[in-house]
């Protein structure tokens, strides 16, 4: 057969055309029995005669049958055949001392087979292309067999291309040339077998079998895609433009089948590989050195990235409703394209040039893409996550990313603002929370872009140029257009997010919901602020006083809520709220908002009930811990009153401001300092001592600064102490001491707590003394005792260098990131104790300190620190509870006045007066 094989190759090599379509029947089936048993050499000469004198002569309707399915088999096998020779042949190269030459020969000849067998596919994909022309149509069935052969050489070329540096070893330089005929001729076959598929035509009366094919081509271009994806970046561009119209060509039919998914994926990852190489060879800002940039590539590159970004639209487009698991991969890809581009800290300083053209080739496009996926459940599911698995680089572009969600929902239907805003979690589901709380949260985790700050272009406004604002004011305005545009249904969402980012020790998400509440209020009826306002005066009155950031942020809402009412509601909260019964709540309110008619009454009461407060405290004759806080409660009052009037008299009489500066007098000398360093109380009274200092006499101001001096001997008292003193110092300034016996001793006495503050360790006490100091010096008209409060070199250095402005020598190497980074870290730990805090407010039970603090007989040992406010709410209800239950039995009791004289009634009633006697306090 072989020598009969032989012959008839000779033959049909001398025959015409004619004769060859004549001779087709009875040839055909000799040649590719001969072929099939035949050397390397032989079956690819056969190959090459069977696709250049009969492929051309069979008609299309028979070619599947008779030839294709017959030959690319037999001509895949001899394909990987060959590949796999080479491997061997280099793998036993390392173990037996062959002759170089003669394993440099081996190799050469089976990649010119390769290079060969690729010619004659390309031939056979190009000829079956002309057959199609000249039939119009074909369609999958027909060629089958061809498509999927045609396929895995071109991936098994490119695959052994990419790895054939590694694969050759020494042996690379020798077989250069081959290697790239190789991947040039599997290049050619790939674009001649993409022009084939685009004439294939499919329809619904294809069957599963033809569907299948498709989809197996389609999943053939992806794996190429694959591999082409890190070889060269025009090849890849083109493979999946290619991959993405066939998609989208056969969707109708392709959609159950086709791993859409799985595309989208690899797209994203592409994308992103893209566009991290594009940022590191993109040209830098002036004066900063550049070598490595290439502004040519990084405009090629981003064209790249653009281009598949659109690619990934359109898959996503035509394929809604099919994308299945691949969300995460899209919310990654949003994150990553924002993380990387300025205005982010962690972003390359690329020039301005470079930036323009990456937001107006790339990051334009995330708005729309968002667009598209707002609609999808699981894209949503994946953005509202609560635990997101995100670098500490990535959360400025989820906050990015979310800011750009709620620019776009105001615009979709109810039901998509519903799953965004009012999610619903299922127990089995991982937690999740609405958009609008997301973007609170994501912003305790920006802390560094808040303090650097990072700024961003402004909403464009008609008539207004657009300018860069901070993150915070581009957050907030963002904030305040979506609570603007919030569905009546999901008010409450917005209410609660609030609360809890107002509650939060987040510094920058507190200050924002404040900014949001305020609008609110603004934006909303007069009655929507009364009502806030009774919300946070009553939630103040339930928490315990403290220093807490969740009532520090209450209190600091509070008082900007306040102005915002109207004047009919600012007096009905002066009747819900009395001074007398709620002397704390009125320590934060801003007096100067309410009506004329109001600020000097409620000046006044605020005075009239301090002082009663500390008259009773001074006037017992035990005096213990727990009484001390409503005497730091009356001082609180007294400092917010002259506070609000700091450049001129309260509005109160004259009567009671002697009164309070007597009262202040009385508690410099009642009180033991030494006992009590470290408490509010003292912090309290130097501060409200500052604010009435017009109003001292030079012996009475002698007395406090000796008793200030005291304090700041003590090693116990406490930083606040220290910094209010800083405050009492700086006041100083502009009293004027007349010549008297005490001046000399006041003098002295403001020259040594200069002296001690100004050499405090620590920094915020020793920064607050400078710039003390500084308005101490410009202001006083005794200017003689400005050097006697630097006797210390190093602090009169400091001082000068302070005075005249100039930047103290910083020594670290760490950036400004790299320190609000570190700081980060030290207020995240903070922020779990607050919330451990905020958890257990309401089960902290308050214990009675009974410790004696009299000046003439107090405990030697540091008083414990202030107990907190109790919580009688509980209390409260019961007896309510009991008043409902005996005004009902009143009520029964007149209408059977007979049944009431019972005897039972009358033991039970009083079994219930005894106990309600055994629960009053013993006189």
């Amino acid at each position: 057969m072989s020598q009969t094989g032989n012959s008839l190759l000779d033959d049909v090599g001398s025959w015409s055309a004619d004769q060859c379509r004549e001779e087709l029947s009875n040839t055909l089936p000799k040649l590719i029995i001969y072929g099939n048993g035949a050397s390397t050499d032989k079956k690819i000469t056969v190959l090459r005669t069977l696709v250049t004198s009969f492929l051309p002569h069979i008609s299309l309707d028979v070619l599947e049958e008779q030839l294709l399915s017959k030959i690319l088999p037999q001509t895949q096998i001899l394909f990987d055949k060959i590949i796999s020779d080479v491997t061997k042949h280099l793998e036993s190269e390392s173990t037996q001392s062959s002759s170089t030459a003669k394993l440099q020969n081996t190799l050469m000849q089976c990649l010119q087979c390769l290079v060969s067998m690729i010619e004659i596919l390309g031939s056979c994909v190009h000829q079956v292309t002309s057959l199609c022309k000249n039939y119009g149509t074909v369609s999958m069935d027909q060629i089958q067999s061809l498509p999927s052969t045609a396929l895995n050489i071109v991936k098994g070329s490119f695959s052994h291309c990419k790895d054939s540096n590694e694969l050759y070893g020494d042996y690379f330089s020798s077989v250069s040339e081959p290697l790239s005929s190789l991947f040039k001729k599997a290049y050619g076959l790939q674009k001649s077998l993409m022009a084939l598929l685009d004439a294939v035509q499919m329809s619904e009366q294809d069957g599963d079998d033809v569907i299948g094919k498709m989809v197996q081509v389609c999943d053939g271009f992806h794996e190429l895609c694959i591999i082409i994806s890190s070889m060269d970046s025009t090849l890849m561009v083109s493979t999946w433009r290619f991959l993405v119209k066939l998609a989208s060509k056969h969707k109708d039919l392709l959609k159950d089948g086709l791993e859409v998914s799985s595309l989208i994926k690899s797209l994203c990852s592409d994308i992103e590989s893209n566009y991290e190489h594009c940022l590191q060879i993109a040209p830098l800002q002036p004066g900063i050195s550049s070598s490595q940039r290439d502004g040519k590539a990084f405009a090629k590159t981003l064209k790249i990235c653009n281009l598949c970004l659109k690619m990934l639209m359109h898959l996503l487009k035509e394929f809604d409703g099919y994308i299945r698991d691949c969300h995460k991969s899209l919310y990654h890809l949003v994150i990553v394209l924002q993380s990387l581009a300025p205005p982010s800290v962690h972003a390359p300083l690329i020039s301005s040039g470079a930036k323009d053209e990456l937001n107006k080739s790339l990051l334009i496009c995330i708005e729309p893409l968002l667009q598209q996926l707002l609609p999808n459940k699981q894209f949503c599911e994946a953005v509202l996550i609560s635990k997101q698995d995100l670098s500490k680089t990535q959360w400025f572009s989820r906050l990015q990313t979310l800011l750009h969600l709620l620019r776009l929902l105001p615009n979709a239907s109810a039901d998509i603002q519903a799953h965004w805003l009012a999610p619903t979690v299922f127990p089995e589901d991982e937690p999740r929370e609405s958009v609008f709380k997301a973007v609170f949260t994501t912003i305790s985790k920006c802390h560094v872009e808040f303090n650097v700050p990072v700024y961003l272009p402004s909403i464009m406004c008609n008539g207004q140029a657009q300018r860069n604002v901070s993150l915070h004011e581009y957050v907030t305005t963002h904030l305040c257009g979506y609570v603007a545009s919030v569905p009546a249904a999901h008010f409450g969402i917005v209410e609660r997010a609030l609360l809890t980012s107002v509650l939060d020790s987040d510094i920058n998400m507190a200050l924002t919901a404040m900014d949001v509440w305020c609008f609110l209020a603004r934006y909303g009826t007069a009655a929507l602020c009364f009502t806030h306002v009774k919300l946070i005066a009553s939630l103040l009155n339930s928490l315990p006083t403290n220093s807490n950031p969740a009532y520090m942020h209450l209190c600091m809402l509070l008082r900007r809520l306040i102005p915002l009412m109207t004047p009919e509601d600012q007096t009905s909260f002066t009747s819900l709220y009395p001074v007398q019964d709620n002397l704390t709540l009125w320590t934060h309110l801003p007096l100067l908002a309410f009506p004329e008619a109001s600020k000097q009454e409620l000046c006044q009461q605020i005075g009239n009930t301090a002082i009663e407060h500390c008259q009773g405290w001074m006037h017992t004759e035990t005096k213990t811990l727990g009484s001390l806080s409503k005497v730091t409660t009356a001082l609180n009052a007294l400092c917010s009153v002259y506070r609000h009037y700091d450049s001129s008299q309260p509005p109160i009489t004259t009567r009671l401001q002697d009164a309070v500066k007597n009262m202040v007098c009385q508690l410099w000398q009642e009180l033991p300092l030494d006992k009590i360093t470290s408490h509010d109380l003292m912090s309290t009274l130097i501060s409200l001592s500052g604010l009435m200092l017009q109003g001292l006499n030079p012996e009475e101001l002698n007395n406090i600064l000796c008793e200030i001096q005291k304090l700041l001997q003590y090693d116990k008292t406490s930083v606040q102490v220290r910094i209010v003193t800083t405050d009492f110092l700086r006041r100083i300034g502009k009293k004027n001491i007349p010549p008297c016996t005490q001046q000399s001793k006041i003098l002295q006495g403001i020259s040594g707590a200069f002296s001690k503050l100004l050499s405090d360790k620590h920094w915020v006490v020793h920064q607050m003394a400078l710039q003390a100091f500084s308005v101490f010096a410009e202001e006083t008209s005794h200017e003689s005792v400005v050097p006697e409060c630097l006797q210390n070199e190093t602090v009169q250095g400091l001082a000068v260098n302070f005075l005249s402005k100039e930047p103290r020598p910083y020594n670290s190497e760490a950036s400004e990131v790299d320190l609000l980074e570190a700081q980060l870290i030290v207020l995240s730990d903070f922020a779990v104790k607050q919330q451990e805090y905020l958890q257990n407010v309401k089960s902290i039970v308050p214990v009675g300190n009974q410790l004696s603090i009299s000046k003439t007989n107090c405990a030697s040992e540091e008083p414990a620190t202030k107990r907190a406010k109790y919580d009688d709410s509980d209390l409260q209800e019961a007896i309510k509870q009991v008043k409902q239950g005996l005004k009902r039995i009143k009520e029964l009791k007149d209408v059977n006045h007979e049944k009431s004289q019972a005897s039972w009634f009358v033991d039970e009633l009083r079994m219930i007066k005894d106990q309600v006697v055994s629960l009053l306090p013993k006189q």
